[in-house]
């Protein structure tokens, strides 16, 4: 088993992993009733310090090649290390959506695995944007549904009045240029 990536450890810190948020909630709901904190998977950058690469040999494409290669791999994201980067919000709703699929039993540790691609470089890359989408997922803000403004009877009915003695005036207007009254 090769690992690759994760040798800094010692020099990482917590530094700002997006490129660009969402600034405004207004144009960023699309047609889904919410908006994503993080703008696009492919603009959060993920420090090397916060995951570890191993590679490992298994299926998917390369014929009979796969049997003596190790092109799958296995990224490990340290929790721990990836909170300083995130806010605790996100981090919360990364432990809720992949407690039974991605994160281990005690939560410190995040596994994703890829192996469709021949080579084990591909397979890495792949990884890690399956993480960027995970981050990005847990990123999303539902809109908060407003309560009705009730409105007063009273003003209900003074508005209907004000519209009926708008078109009785009309209606006399009428009358009077057709000369019936």
């Amino acid at each position: 088993m090769r690992t690759f990536g994760g040798g800094c450890r010692d020099r990482c810190e917590a530094a700002p992993l997006t490129i660009s948020l969402r600034a405004s909630h207004a144009n960023a709901v699309e047609g889904g009733g919410g908006y994503y904190r993080l703008a696009r998977a492919n603009q959060i950058a993920l420090d090397e310090c916060v995951y570890e690469v191993h590679t490992k040999r298994g299926g998917g494409p390369g014929g009979q090649g796969t049997n003596s290669s190790s092109s799958k791999v296995e990224l490990r994201v340290d929790m721990e290390m990836l909170s300083g980067f995130f806010e605790e919000e996100i981090m919360n709703q990364i432990r809720k959506n992949e407690s039974q699929k991605a994160l281990t039993r005690d939560g410190m540790t995040l596994v994703v695995s890829c192996h469709e691609h021949r080579s084990a470089f591909q397979n890495k890359e792949a990884c890690i944007q399956k993480v960027k989408k995970i981050i990005q997922k847990a990123s999303w803000v539902p809109l908060v549904d407003a309560e009705l403004i009730q409105t007063p009877s009273h003003t209900i009915s003074q508005s209907k009045t004000a519209r009926r003695i708008k078109g009785n005036f009309g209606k006399m207007r009428r009358v009077a240029r057709k000369g019936l009254w």
